[in-house]
């Protein structure tokens, strides 16, 4: 495996005062770690309202943007306040051409 492909597959989800913070790249190859990862961040997280933020996300695709729309379902489901912050140029323009800006709460 090339450093190249090595650094771009790596994610994580870390728990902050007000949500979650994701670090790295949201792709196909890292969402499945990072999902179940922030499930057990959203079940854990007391507060009413919760932010994803998106600040530390360095590539983001349409897996990454499900992985968003499952946790947003799991909040709404839960009676919570989902709101995605911090979002990069990347992510801003991946969310907004596929019409999810209002859906995730965008800020």
């Amino acid at each position: 495996m090339s450093t190249l492909s090595s650094t771009t597959a790596i994610a994580s989800a870390v728990s902050s005062d007000k949500g979650i913070d994701l670090k790295g790249s949201l792709v196909y190859s890292t969402v499945s770690s990072v999902l179940s990862e922030g499930c057990k961040l959203l079940e854990g997280h007391q507060e009413n309202s919760i932010n994803i933020s998106l600040a530390d996300v360095k590539r983001i695709d349409s897996a990454g943007i499900a992985l968003l729309l499952e946790w947003k379902r799991l909040c709404d489901q839960n009676n919570k306040n989902y709101q995605v912050v911090g979002a990069q140029e990347q992510a801003l323009s991946l969310i907004t051409t596929n019409k999810m800006q209002n859906i995730l709460h965008l800020s």
